[in-house]
């Protein structure tokens, strides 16, 4: 099966007929208050009419408490949340028991930065162990700068080693109920055959990669789709 795209850290003002091509099942919006893609619920709440039912949103935080998670997807209408701070596992499972989805980011060096390998893997691998009876999905994402904003964990556009991948998703797959494994940082229509060609995760969240002048783009969100596609006809992914 082809992996499942979700398009992330989105505006009220961005185009919204991407999420009725049925290989898009996720759109996200970024409630993180540093970031560049910050939106209140109370703009996202009118936005969510303009989304296909069949695709479905996503709340990203990070360093905020229960209550305020829970505030945040009251308010907007939002269904799922992407948890990229030190939330317990207890949240997890109290979100999800609220009828959320609930996927947890773990961060992973970008290549550039990845050194001593083992330790590395090791501490990632521990993060995802950690998760993975509590939630609906893992997602891997690029470590953020040094120099990142407070509490902005993603959507820089770099990606991270994904050597590190087919571990993890061979941990998932041992699973009798695995989470689903998705995969973030850097990914655009150039570079996601690389990618797919190590492992076929899940899924594949985009932001900066199907950006154009800072806002999303409709031509790069197809050009994505189109890439997968091109893939997946010629390795037959199933």
């Amino acid at each position: 099966m082809e992996p499942k795209i979700k398009i992330c850290g989105l505006h009220p003002e961005d185009d919204f007929s991407f999420t009725d091509n049925e290989r898009v099942a996720y759109s996200g919006f970024v409630f993180v208050p540093h970031s560049k893609r910050f939106v209140t619920p109370q703009q996202i709440k009118p936005v969510i009419q303009k989304i296909n039912n069949r695709c479905q949103t996503m709340a990203v935080v990070a360093g905020m408490n229960l209550a305020d998670i829970h505030e945040i997807l009251s308010l907007s209408g939002i269904t799922g949340v992407q948890l990229h701070g030190e939330e317990p596992p207890t949240w997890c499972d109290e979100l999800r028991h609220n009828g959320y989805t609930v996927w947890k980011a773990i961060q992973v060096p970008t290549a550039t930065e990845f050194r001593h390998r083992d330790l590395m893997q090791t501490k990632v691998m521990r993060e995802v162990s950690l998760y993975i009876h509590h939630v609906d999905g893992i997602l891997l994402d690029a470590s953020s700068p040094v120099r990142a904003p407070h509490g902005v964990t993603g959507g820089f556009g770099k990606p991270f080693a994904w050597d590190i991948i087919p571990t993890v998703g061979s941990l998932l797959q041992a699973m009798v109920a695995p989470p689903h494994l998705w995969v973030a940082g850097g990914i655009h229509s150039g570079n996601v055959a690389d990618l797919l060609s190590v492992w076929k995760p899940d899924g594949l969240d985009v932001s900066s990669g199907v950006e154009e002048n800072g806002r999303k783009s409709i031509a790069k969100i197809l050009e994505l789709i189109e890439a997968v596609e091109e893939y997946a006809g010629h390795t037959n992914i199933s």
